[in-house]
C-alpha cells in the first residue's frame, strides 16, 4: 500500500509538472512567464507526499504499523490532502484563463481553443 501511495504522488506531481511546463510555453508575457514559474515551485511543494516515510517516528512504524508502542505519526489524511495540493490544482485551472481571452484571433476560434482547454480542465476534476 505504501509503494501505491508513493507512486500516486510521483505521478500526481509529473503530471502538474507536465502541464505547467506547458504554460511557461504558452506565452512569452513576463508576468504569464513569472507565475508559470512560480507555480511550479508551488508545485514542488506537493511532492513533500514522497517523503510518506518520513511521517512516523520511528520510520519503521510505516511499513509495520504497531511494532512500536511510542510511535508517533502524522494522519495519512492530512499527509495525502495537504492544502497546498489542491490550492495548485486550482491554479493550474485558471492560470491560462486570461491568456486564452487576449489572443489576438476571431472569437469563434477563442472559444474553440478554450473549450480544448476546458475538456483537459474536466479531465483533471
Amino acid at each position: 500500500m505504501l509503494a501505491v501511495q508513493m507512486l500516486y504522488a510521483l505521478i500526481h506531481f509529473t503530471i502538474k509538472s507536465g502541464f505547467l511546463a506547458f504554460y511557461v510555453q504558452l506565452s512569452l508575457a513576463d508576468t504569464f512567464l513569472t507565475t508559470s514559474i512560480h507555480s511550479l515551485r508551488a508545485n514542488s511543494l506537493t511532492f513533500h507526499r514522497l517523503l510518506i516515510i518520513l511521517r512516523c517516528e520511528p520510520p519503521k512504524e510505516v511499513f509495520s504499523p504497531g511494532s512500536a508502542r511510542e510511535a508517533k505519526c502524522i494522519p495519512a489524511a492530512v499527509t495525502f490532502w495537504f492544502p497546498v495540493n489542491v490550492i495548485v490544482d486550482r491554479y493550474i485551472l485558471i492560470l491560462p484563463i486570461p491568456v486564452i481571452w487576449t489572443l489576438r484571433m476571431p472569437s469563434r476560434s477563442r472559444l474553440a481553443i478554450f473549450a480544448i482547454f476546458s475538456s483537459g480542465f474536466t479531465a483533471i476534476l
